[in-house]
């Protein structure tokens, strides 16, 4: 019976060492299974940042969309030419801008400023044209006087340049200079 013992434990000894193999081997799986689930993981990480890369290309795209539409706007010569350029762009661009982006804009809520004249006076070619014709000085500026009743410049020349009569101005009796 003493044999027979023996050969009982060296058979449950082998048959030990065989579950501690197995449980060895299932170990490496598991660590082998672990490792296969973790190299996903950078590939949707890399996934993920080419999204909100072009995400964030397409926010910034509208973004300067939006500020360069309301750049064209504020450009305009009066509030009323601005209120009519925010309106075409939202008619031209109506995919790209904002619902509101006329209707928030109302030109008679802002202070009133003249609009301004679409032809100004260039000063130069007048002053060009004054020296070149000297003898025609005060058809000039009578002429200038009648275009721009407004302009301060045509009014100090005429009160400087024209004979205090046909100044036509109140301070004309004031000394020149």
């Amino acid at each position: 019976m003493k044999g027979e013992n023996k050969s009982i434990s060296k058979f449950e000894h082998r048959r030990l060492n065989l579950e501690q193999e197995k449980i060895n081997l299932d170990k490496k799986r598991l660590r082998l299974e672990w490792f296969k689930s973790w190299t996903g993981v950078p590939l949707i990480a890399v996934l993920i940042t080419g999204l909100l890369a072009y995400w964030g290309q397409v926010q910034k795209s509208r973004d300067n969309f939006a500020l360069k539409s309301a750049e064209i706007v504020m450009k305009a010569p009066n509030q009323w030419a601005a209120g009519n350029k925010a309106y075409a762009l939202r008619t031209i661009f109506s995919n790209k801008l904002p619902e509101n982006f006329s209707d928030s804009f109302n030109p008679d809520d802002l202070p009133y400023h003249a609009p301004v004249d679409p032809v100004k006076i260039d000063r130069s070619n007048l002053l060009h044209l004054l020296v070149q014709n000297p003898s025609d000085t005060e058809a000039i500026i009578e002429f200038a006087k009648v275009l721009f009743p407004e302009d301060p410049f045509i009014k100090k020349m005429s009160q400087n340049i024209l004979p205090a009569d046909k100044a036509n101005v109140a301070d004309a009796k004031k000394p020149r200079g």
